[in-house]
């Protein structure tokens, strides 16, 4: 990833590919991904630190990281897409990064193509598959 060309685009609302996994609490199940806006805050020596508008998880990504920015003309001018060569975890407080196999692919898991799901679902969802009592 070029850092000078990535500089540009900081405080830019960008959403990520592959989707972070969303799992309840620190180590509960996994939950169904939401395609949330993130905010590239900072493009430093060290990486460019990201920070979800939705959750307030926040990382810093090294430049390996990241395998390319791509503009998101209808969502405006200050909009994009990083597409990373990593998947990032968000559970309760923490946020972890595990390589991927492929730029802007998710590591599989049981939802597969699911999208458009709305976090206010979730607890309904947990307790049909029977994690919590509903």
């Amino acid at each position: 990833m070029n850092k000078n060309a990535l500089k540009k685009n900081a405080w830019n609302h960008v959403r990520i590919r592959p989707i972070a996994k969303r799992f309840f609490g620190e180590v509960g199940p996994p939950l169904p991904p939401v395609d949330d806006a993130w905010l590239i805050q900072e493009v430093g020596e060290e990486g460019v630190r990201i920070s979800n508008t939705a959750t307030g998880h926040g990382a810093i990504l090294g430049y390996d990281h990241i395998h390319h920015f791509t503009s998101d003309p209808a969502r405006g001018a200050r909009s994009g897409f990083l597409i990373l060569n990593v998947q990032i975890h968000i559970g309760g407080s923490r946020l972890w990064i595990e390589p991927t196999f492929r730029p802007g692919e998710a590591l599989a898991d049981q939802f597969g193509a699911l999208q458009h799901w709305d976090r206010s679902a979730d607890l309904a969802y947990l307790a049909q598959a029977g994690f919590i009592r509903g």
